[in-house]
């Protein structure tokens, strides 16, 4: 209701402005135009930027575009969209940023005692007060040196994320940093053999290695490369569903021990590295990234009830069943939502007009007041126009 009210008394303002143009100035042979219309909206639009009303200014610049889509006035506000779209996304990532170094820190605090096998409280109660201050006040101090988007702050926590996954799956899978004992057996002729003993250190340190050097990853990514927050959660998501898939697939084709482990570990790389390249193209919204992974979490539990209730006790066709219904979920996820960032760009459904006709689709709006200059009378060598309001009943695009 708020929003609605201010609103109306922006566009109250510009009709106002309108009313300025059509009385204070006509010239002789020219004659106003929707173009000045557009060009009063704008200026409306600037002077609530200055005054930090910026989500109301931002919702008149779409309605410029919207409605004056050939006016010199939409082709600015597209660039000042822009402009103010960079300049808040620069920004904007500081917060995440702080409490994901903060979180950092202290897990830090607690894997390095870990790491250095600490068998007293004291190393690890004097790591989590050093290292959850040291967190939050890194983070702090990096976010203001350098600025940094919402993407970058969840690439940067997804990579320490990530490199700490790897880390532990690698030394698993290929069995590093573990101590081999040799056994000579005094009853049998003292012959002798080495095997390996699994280390309680070993996952921790390749743990917290794994996250540094994916925290330095996502640190080099976020000060090279402007991420936007919708790459960022596709990338993240796209991780996640091929580890799923790839152990999945291991299971269908009977690999076991550390080739099932080396299987997932690759399979989840590859779907980082190829999500990586295609989102920035795709431009998604992480709202519709968020919507596609959820439908296809909904398919995959789907899968799982439908494994219960038909009591499937073959573990491939058990495996089988879960896999197939995610993978509809996300196809279908994803051809639900095609439309979704361009409905979310709109701040007012179904355009300025009752009835609206776009890309062959018919749809319902609210019809909005705009101010305009309406002709009234024709002398014979002009039109003169009067300060109005016109309503659209009907728009079309084709």
């Amino acid at each position: 209701m708020a929003g609605s009210i201010r609103l109306r008394r922006s566009l109250a303002t510009a009709f106002l402005g309108s009313a300025l143009v059509g009385l204070g100035f006509r010239p002789a042979n020219s004659q106003v135009t929707a173009a000045d219309t557009a060009a009063v909206l704008l200026n409306t639009a600037q002077r609530m930027h200055q005054d930090d009303d910026r989500p109301l200014a931002q919702a008149i610049l779409r309605l410029i575009i919207r409605t004056y889509p050939g006016s010199p006035a939409a082709a600015d506000a597209r660039a000042r969209l822009a402009e103010w779209r960079r300049a808040a996304d620069a920004t904007s990532g500081r917060v995440e940023l702080i409490v994901w170094g903060t979180t950092y820190g202290a897990w830090m605090g607690i894997a390095l005692p870990l790491a250095a096998g600490a068998e007293t409280p004291e190393p690890y109660g004097a790591g989590l007060l050093l290292g959850t201050p040291v967190g939050f006040f890194g983070a702090r101090a990096y976010g203001q040196a350098f600025p940094i988007s919402l993407g970058q702050a969840r690439v940067i926590r997804f990579a320490s994320m990530w490199g700490s996954w790897q880390g532990v799956g690698w030394q698993q899978a290929l069995n590093l940093g573990n101590p081999t004992q040799r056994y000579c057996d005094p009853y049998y002729g003292g012959g002798c053999y080495e095997y390996p003993v699994e280390s309680d250190l070993a996952p921790v340190t390749f743990s917290l290695v794994g996250s540094l050097v994916g925290l330095g990853t996502g640190i080099a990514l976020a000060q090279s490369v402007n991420i936007s927050p919708g790459t960022a959660a596709m990338v993240e998501f796209s991780g996640y569903w091929a580890t799923w898939y790839g152990a999945a697939t291991g299971v269908l084709f009977d690999w076991e021990g550390d080739g099932l482990l080396s299987w997932i570990l690759l399979t989840g790389d590859a779907g980082v590295l190829a999500a990586s390249l295609i989102a920035p193209k795709l431009d998604l919204s992480v709202g519709r990234a968020r919507l596609i992974s959820i439908t296809g979490l909904a398919g995959l539990v789907a899968g799982l009830g439908l494994d219960l209730i038909m009591s499937v006790e073959n573990e491939k066709v058990a495996i089988a069943i879960p896999m197939v219904t995610s993978f509809a979920g996300l196809g279908l996820g994803a051809s639900w939502t095609r439309n979704y960032d361009a409905r979310d760009r709109d701040d007012l459904p179904g355009g300025n007009a009752l009835l609206q006709v776009r890309d062959g689709r018919p749809r319902l709006g609210v019809p909005t007041p705009l101010p305009a200059a309406l002709p009234t009378s024709f002398d014979g060598s002009r039109v003169r126009h009067t300060p109005g309001v016109k309503l659209t009943l009907v728009q079309a695009t084709f």
